[in-house]
């Protein structure tokens, strides 16, 4: 609601993949809020590709539950060069995504896991600490990132966004205001743990990408 003066705007696709065959680049990364936003968008960006009959590597966020409900395209996405997908998951239980506003059913991300992984197109996937997190709520995060085997993820810390109405709702108990602070990596309102404590497990959860098969093939690469 901050962009475009609150104005959806929908994605031209024909520009789009045109735009892609100008450009001289490995991969292509979409930074579209989401890739699609229904069936019919997913069908025309699969039909464009196919008559021009490119080869691409595309990167771009997905809903987990349009993943879910058009599963049978998946297959198709991937021959027309979608390789890496950002999902949102933001928490591992709805009454967190509730909080957050997330429409999103928490228990349906095994299966967009899942269902990447068979058809072969790589997860970036996208979760947020509340700063009213304890021990427990962190291990419940790194318990679901071990047991679901995500090998690529980002974590970010719940920070409210001047302009909205969580930041309205929020901005008496802000402990910090200056703007780089803002970059969701800091706590900008009173975390439940001592602060110290708090950064310790936040980026304790990172260790585990040590680990990313797809992390150490792109240093290699770089090398």
């Amino acid at each position: 609601k901050l962009l475009n003066n609150k104005h959806y705007i929908k994605a031209n696709y024909q520009a789009m993949i045109e735009e892609m065959e100008s450009i001289d680049a490995d991969y292509y990364w979409v930074i579209d809020d989401v890739l699609f936003s229904s069936r019919a968008d997913a069908l025309k960006f699969i039909e464009i590709i196919e008559k021009k009959k490119i080869k691409l590597k595309i990167i771009g966020y997905l809903r987990a539950d349009f993943i879910c409900k058009e599963h049978d395209l998946l297959k198709r996405l991937k021959e027309v060069g979608l390789c890496e997908l950002i999902v949102g998951f933001e928490a591992t239980d709805n009454k967190e995504l509730e909080n957050y506003k997330k429409t999103t059913n928490a228990t349906d991300y095994p299966l967009v896991i899942s269902l990447l992984k068979d058809n072969k197109i790589d997860l970036t996937a996208l979760f947020m600490v509340h700063p009213n997190y304890g021990f427990k709520d962190f291990k419940i995060l790194n318990n679901f990132i071990k047991e679901n085997k995500i090998d690529v993820y980002t974590i970010s810390i719940m920070t409210p966004v001047k302009g909205t109405i969580l930041y309205d709702e929020m901005k008496d108990e802000l402990i910090e205001k200056r703007p780089e602070k803002f970059d969701f990596l800091h706590l900008v309102l009173k975390s439940k743990l001592p602060k110290f404590i708090f950064y310790i497990l936040f980026y304790s959860l990172h260790i585990r990408m040590l680990k990313s098969k797809r992390i150490k093939k792109f240093i290699r690469q770089e090398i």
